[in-house]
């Protein structure tokens, strides 16, 4: 329960600053704001202040903004104080401004770990301190039925005829090897947590790509940074994280296309949540971590030129710009309805598919 508040408490959040985003451009280039919410309806409370009403809806799942003349009507709306009457430019800061601010957000959060020690992949020939983590278990194996969880730091190993304290993950492999077929007692860091100890008994002939214990492994070193890079470090991290969720997304839709399959590694709300409850085990600041990819995926998608995301809008106000005149708001409508019933698809598809896997 905890940890569905949690990434409802998380998601809201990063969606309110996406539409305070919208909010303020708004205001700024003149444009009247008839409604901020919180949440979305049904509505609990309201208040009007200036020419905006602020409400609170009952669904905490972020909120949203309603623009005078965003949806071609302008009704009601002082002449020049319309969205739809801005030119391109104008228009373009108001609808990228929700990007702007979550992947100002993920930027951010990403250049204060750098401040404060941010993991990074090191490799075994790099003489550097850092520890030996699980980045991924294979379900139904050895480390799978012992307990082990993404995240864990190997700290020692132990068996019957002697132990090891490894510092590289041939150290690990090494000492799993030789102990194939004999019980193993795995001493882990989990997050802040005290260490504990879990117990396994590596294959002698495991599955092709995973090993006798069943894990991925990963050497992490933190390191940090002056806090003048920090900024420099985070627009870089992020820049960086951005192109991998836009190829990430680009394997989904070929995947999609190619045989009608997701591709591995796409998760929705239900693999998200899940997610969130893994990953604060693990201490704040792979919650902070976490946090940033969450709002950077929010900006990277909302920035797609597609059917009812920012990107889409965008697209429709550079056309009706090109044209110097603007769609008929029935054509504007389906083509944003279409969208959203695609996009919904992909998410039920997703979610059942995250749900089935925790079954």
């Amino acid at each position: 329960m905890l940890t569905v508040l949690l990434f409802i408490v998380i998601l809201g959040i990063l969606v309110l600053a996406h539409e305070g985003g919208h909010f303020l451009a708004a205001k700024l280039n003149g444009v009247r704001v008839h409604e901020f919410g919180f949440g979305f309806p049904p509505r609990l409370w309201a208040r009007r202040h200036g020419e905006t009403e602020y409400s609170v809806n009952l669904l905490p799942l972020g909120g949203f903004v309603r623009i005078a003349g965003e949806d071609g009507r302008d009704e009601g709306t002082e002449r020049g104080r319309s969205f739809s009457e801005k030119p391109f430019l104008a228009k373009f800061v108001m609808l990228g401004a929700g990007v702007a601010v979550n992947w100002m957000i993920a930027a951010f959060l990403l250049g204060t770990l750098q401040i404060f020690g941010a993991p990074i992949a090191v490799s075994d020939a790099e003489n550097i301190a850092a520890n030996v983590t699980v980045s991924a278990v294979a379900p139904a194996s050895p480390a799978a039925s012992a307990g082990l969880l993404a995240g864990d730091t190997i700290i020692g190993l132990a068996a019957e005829d002697g132990s090891a304290v490894p510092a590289t993950i041939r150290e690990v492999q090494k000492f799993l090897s030789i102990h194939a077929g004999k019980e193993v007692r795995l001493t882990l860091r989990r997050g802040e947590d005290e260490p504990r100890t879990l117990s396994a008994v590596p294959r002698t002939q495991p599955p092709e790509g995973e090993g006798p214990l069943g894990v991925a492994l990963v050497r992490v070193a933190k390191v940090s940074h002056p806090w003048y890079e920090a900024p420099f470090r985070g627009v870089f991290v992020a820049a960086s994280l951005s192109i991998a969720v836009v190829q990430g997304l680009g394997d989904m839709v070929g995947s999609l296309l190619a045989d009608g399959r997701l591709a591995e590694g796409i998760t929705g709300p239900v693999g998200i949540a899940v997610a969130t409850g893994q990953v604060q085990t693990l201490g704040f600041g792979a919650l902070l971590a976490f946090i940033a990819v969450l709002s950077l995926n929010l900006a990277v998608l909302n920035a797609i030129p597609f059917p009812a995301l920012d990107g889409g809008r965008v697209a429709i106000a550079a056309l009706e710009g090109l044209f110097r005149r603007p769609f008929p708001l029935r054509v504007v409508a389906w083509f944003h309805a279409a969208g959203f019933t695609a996009l919904m698809a992909i998410v039920l598809l997703i979610t059942y598919r995250d749900v089935r896997n925790l079954l």
